[in-house]
């Protein structure tokens, strides 16, 4: 398999950097995989999953998106100033430059088996940004979410009048113990963006398949969420995974599979080829 990185400018001193996984077959569908909050694509199972999804037959683009912030993939280390820029604005733009750059991309990197099809897998906050993303396009052919929340508007009333006092977000990464902050923006985005970020509204408009995953042990993301997305969406399947949690039982760093992932992947897999 051939494992080529990528640098791709989306803005002033933002990049998104990716990978790009590619088997040597003919006629492939390509697969554009985004992580969700506080992640990145190194981040646990995300390498892992983008190998089996590329020997399963697909050209597979994991990507970061520029205001990730991570510094230390391996032990989780954010800038922090880069971090508490993050919108879900930038998001969108982000996924919006790759797919825009596709067949530039694909040519720096010699690879000229891409049927023209288009797959868009997204975890938590990216499945959002995978729903939004391919119901302002018509160049994507199915989109997979796992764990995806189902509403953009997530925060209290006290919350967002807390957050708007102090100007900043402040929490703990519970991993590494690192402080993290998301500037007032971060939700002024979200609020003014409300009703074209509506999930349940873009997924409804998109005529295209969709697999929505989810835990039923997801204690980040209620299993409602899912069922509010199906119940919503036109074409869609719903694969509840049985005692499977937010990360699908995977932690950082990686060390190895197991029967929760193994499950969702093959779903994935199975769903895309048909």
């Amino acid at each position: 398999m051939n494992k080529n990185t990528f640098a791709l400018q989306v803005g002033e001193g933002l990049v998104v950097n990716g990978d790009i996984y590619n088997i040597e077959a003919n006629n492939q569908p390509l697969l554009i995989t985004t992580h969700g909050f506080k992640a990145y694509r190194e981040w646990g199972f995300f390498p892992y999953m983008a190998e089996q999804y590329a020997n399963s037959g697909m050209i597979v683009i994991n990507i970061d998106f520029s205001q990730n912030g991570v510094v230390d993939a391996e032990k989780g280390i954010f800038d922090v100033d880069k971090f508490r820029s993050v919108t879900v604005t930038q998001e969108l733009n982000d996924l919006k430059a790759v797919l825009d750059n596709l067949e530039n991309l694909l040519e720096i990197n010699s690879i000229e088996n891409w049927n023209g099809e288009i797959y868009l897998l997204g975890h938590s906050l990216g499945g959002a940004v995978s729903i939004i993303t391919a119901s302002k396009r018509n160049d994507i052919s199915k989109i997979v979410t796992w764990g995806s929340i189902g509403d953009i508007d997530r925060n209290t009333q006290r919350q967002k009048d807390d957050w708007r006092a102090k100007g900043v977000l402040e929490f703990e990464n519970r991993i590494t113990g690192q402080m993290l902050y998301l500037d007032v923006e971060y939700l002024e985005d979200k609020i003014r963006n409300k009703e074209k970020y509506d999930l349940e509204k873009c997924i409804s408009e998109l005529n295209i398949p969709v697999l929505i995953v989810h835990g039923d042990k997801d204690f980040t993301v209620s299993t409602k969420e899912a069922e509010k997305l199906n119940n919503a969406a036109k074409i869609s399947e719903l694969c509840i995974i049985k005692k499977a949690n937010h990360t699908f039982n995977c932690r950082h760093p990686f060390t190895s599979s197991n029967e929760i992932l193994e499950q969702a992947i093959n779903s994935t897999i199975e769903f895309l080829k048909k």
